[in-house]
């Protein structure tokens, strides 16, 4: 069962001997109820709290418009439970308040979306959540954008997953819903589309527009509109920059780079760019007047103070560092482009960026059974014998297909659960889902077991609905603001 607490004690300050000592604590603790879903007369709601050193108490219901209404007064407290008979036209959204009959200052108060089962069916409460009446869940699309690197190529006998592949299989153990999106297809796994051109440079090759992305970019962003782009260009100028015709330096580079940003952001400002600063390589013996690792990283420097100039950095720009994530010349195939293990490297640091833009949940739910009374659960609850490397929730009553999985499940943890957005209270109008891991202090966190549980969904305002395999699921009384 899902419970939020509400303890207060007082302290009695004894001025004439300069101690300070603690009154007999009262405490009141709402469970959590049962009863049905359609708001019919006769319905039962079985309302349950713990109490400490409390005789009396009145519980009350308050509406949707904060009308405190009394539902019982003067029982005994030690009772613990009290069969309410719902009334008919109840409000969908309510809070029970739980309250010391001589001190209505002790209180405990648990706002949640009534959403009961009827009394032949108390065993299997219908889970408010289900994921096979969504319609409306959220997937994002993220265009990979760029040169040869962004292709994959090793060589021409070799497959090009590049970082792709493992970047698909870290979203998707993750369970979010992304969608690879470009004209391009290259790759062993599914979702394999991109726009990484061979050849292109950010603006101009010696001239030859056929490998311009600047050029082209209008085409590719008006054929395949993406949510995000993970943009990685560069490589191909810093070749040119030996070409005596060729008047392309670094910083013309980020200039032509930065066109390339105007241009995004004109098509559609609030696309999200994930701009790399690009891997280093071997300096080229045969170009003596040039030395491309250093340019590339003076190249890489100026890059990101042109992003961080701009007005769209921090909220629609973002930089990650790829130059310094590979081991030179160790990860690399030819000098110039990666080989596997160093796309490996790569595609952590791409993940972690598109985490880090994601809007993501901060709030705490304790569970009934492990919890310990000082803010802390137990983690030895022993809901189930293991917690699984997979999500549970992939069966009836929740039918949820998500593909999160763990290696190891992380320190501190008591369960997996699983979370809705909605706009509404209403089932059909969920946004996004991912399961998590509940932590021993409450604390809701991604699959790294440390920060905040993050949603492939706009930023905004929403529902809140946490539901856990044997217990019942709540809902927040109120929208809550989710953002990055």
């Amino acid at each position: 069962m899902l419970k939020r607490l509400f303890t207060y004690s007082v302290l009695l300050i004894n001025l004439n001997i300069g101690l300070i000592a603690q009154t007999e604590l009262k405490s009141i603790n709402i469970i959590f109820t049962n009863g049905s879903e359609n708001y019919k007369s006769g319905n039962s709601l079985k309302i349950e709290w713990k109490s400490q050193n409390i005789s009396k108490i009145n519980i009350y219901y308050l509406d949707d418009k904060s009308n405190q209404n009394i539902i019982v007064s003067n029982i005994d407290a030690l009772e613990n439970n009290f069969i309410w008979e719902v009334p008919e036209n109840i409000s969908e959204n309510i809070k029970i308040k739980i309250e010391d009959f001589q001190d209505s200052t002790i209180y405990s108060e648990l706002p949640f979306s009534l959403n009961l089962k009827s009394k032949e069916n108390i065993l299997f409460p219908k889970n408010i959540a289900k994921i096979d009446n969504v319609s409306t869940v959220t997937v994002k699309k993220i265009m990979p954008l760029g040169d040869s690197i962004t292709q994959g190529y090793i060589s021409d006998n070799l497959n090009k997953d590049g970082y792709r592949k493992k970047l698909k299989t870290m979203l998707n153990n993750n369970g979010l819903n992304i969608d690879l999106i470009g004209s391009l297809s290259d790759g062993t796994f599914d979702d394999f589309e991109h726009e990484g051109h061979g050849g292109y440079s950010a603006k101009h090759w010696s001239g030859y527009t056929d490998l311009d992305l600047y050029t082209h970019l209008t085409t590719f962003l008006t054929d395949n509109p993406p949510d995000f782009i993970l943009f990685h260009i560069g490589t191909n100028d810093i070749n040119d920059f030996s070409w005596s015709n060729d008047l392309n330096v670094a910083n013309t580079t980020v200039s032509d780079v930065n066109s390339n940003l105007n241009l995004i952001y004109n098509f559609n400002p609030n696309i999200k760019v994930i701009l790399a600063k690009i891997i280093n390589r071997i300096d080229n013996i045969n170009t003596p007047t040039l030395n491309e690792s250093i340019a590339t990283s003076q190249f890489n420097t100026a890059l990101a103070n042109m992003a961080i100039a701009r007005p769209e950095y921090g909220t629609k720009l973002f930089l990650v560092d790829m130059e310094n994530v590979l081991s030179y010349p160790t990860d690399l195939f030819d000098g110039l482009h990666p080989n596997i293990n160093g796309y490996e490297k790569m595609s952590p640091v791409w993940f972690n960026g598109i985490l880090s833009i994601l809007p993501k949940l901060n709030v705490k739910v304790f569970l009934e059974g492990s919890y310990s009374g000082l803010s802390n659960m137990a983690t030895n609850s022993n809901f189930f014998e293991t917690i699984p490397i997979d999500q549970p929730f992939n069966q009836f009553p929740w039918s949820y297909n998500g593909t999160e999985h763990v290696d190891d499940i992380p320190s501190g943890i008591i369960d997996w659960v699983l979370v809705s957005l909605r706009e509404s209270t209403l089932e059909n109008s969920i946004k996004a889902y991912r399961a998590g891991f509940l932590k021993e202090n409450g604390t809701i966190v991604d699959l790294d077991g440390t920060s905040p549980l993050a949603f492939v969904v706009d930023e905004g305002m929403y529902y809140v609905v946490v539901e856990h395999r044997n217990h019942l699921p709540v809902m927040s009384a109120n929208k809550i603001n989710i953002t990055p």
